[in-house]
């Protein structure tokens, strides 16, 4: 199914960053006086890394050099979850870029001085989404999973019910699922990798839509193969974010707190048509969810 709203171009970067396995190394050097440490940037080898780093240089880090030089590094940036993994061997702090936030959780419990831009959107943005696209939606089901790090108290709602169903490994979701959907009008898909993801995809999908209830969420991946909309980190709000992050006074001794990338919306048009959704106004809803964060 084709997800209309998502980017194109450097827009693939954020999705195949999470497909991507073997990571290779560019690095960059700033001149600027909120870091004055040479910065390496781990990413996968190929034209996805060269166009983020394009991007990044030419907005707003124009003096920026290239240096092969990874011994000298102070700070990293790593882009997708692979290379923060890698990243973390160098022994030098890391801001990951595009990583969730179990990933960073992982990281920093296992002793890393580590930062991040989240590939997650936040869920006041997917329930932002879920009710423009869906407004007469009540009744809203949600499966908290083992990875689920989000606030469960943004699922307090006047005029909404969530009803929330726990689920402690992925063998348990078809009881869950025949349990939970006909009980709503829609499935929140909240960013939770152990439960939302390609293993798993198919079985959700499916299941929701022979109960004739669309899901919202987690991400765009999830919009391509069969979710009706979802919130997901924009290619500029990704660049912004990183870059904020880098001006952070005191790097690389103390590293600023993670943070959310500015949202953008992928809606599947093929399935708003089987649920007889009227063609959202997408720009709308962005400005809404800029507003909102």
């Amino acid at each position: 199914m084709m997800a209309q709203g998502c980017r194109t171009g450097l827009g693939v970067l954020l999705a195949c960053l999470t497909w991507f396995t073997h990571a290779g190394e560019l690095s960059v050097a700033s001149e600027s006086d909120s870091v004055s440490m040479p910065i390496l940037l781990v990413g996968p080898d190929n034209n996805y890394t060269s166009e983020f780093q394009a991007e990044l240089t030419s907005r707003m880090l124009p003096s920026l050099t290239l240096t092969a030089d990874a011994d000298v590094a102070g700070l990293a940036v790593a882009l997708g979850e692979d290379a923060f993994v890698q990243a973390q061997s160098l022994g030098i702090p890391v801001i990951g870029v595009h990583v969730s936030r179990s990933a960073l959780q992982s990281a920093r419990d296992a002793g890393c001085l580590c930062s991040a831009v989240y590939r997650e959107a936040t869920t006041a943005a997917q329930i932002l989404v879920l009710r423009e696209m869906l407004p007469a939606a009540r009744r809203v089901g949600v499966l908290l999973g083992p990875g689920f790090a989000g606030d469960e108290q943004q699922l307090e709602i006047p005029g909404i019910l969530f009803e929330r169903r726990s689920v402690s490994n992925v063998q348990q979701l078809p009881a869950v699922l025949a349990e939970l959907l006909p009980r709503v009008d829609v499935l929140l898909a909240l960013p939770d990798p152990a439960l939302y993801n390609a293993d798993t995809a198919r079985l959700i999908l499916l299941s929701s839509y022979r109960q004739g209830k669309p899901v919202i969420g987690p991400d765009e991946q999830f919009v391509r193969a069969g979710s009706l909309a979802a919130a997901y980190p924009s290619v500029e709000g990704m660049i912004e974010a990183t870059l904020k992050l880098l001006q952070h006074d005191g790097l690389p001794a103390t590293m600023p707190e993670a943070a959310y990338a500015r949202a953008a919306v992928a809606w599947n048009v093929h399935v708003a048509r089987s649920y007889g959704v009227i063609a959202p106004d997408i720009p709308a809803i962005e400005r809404r969810l800029e507003a909102q964060q």
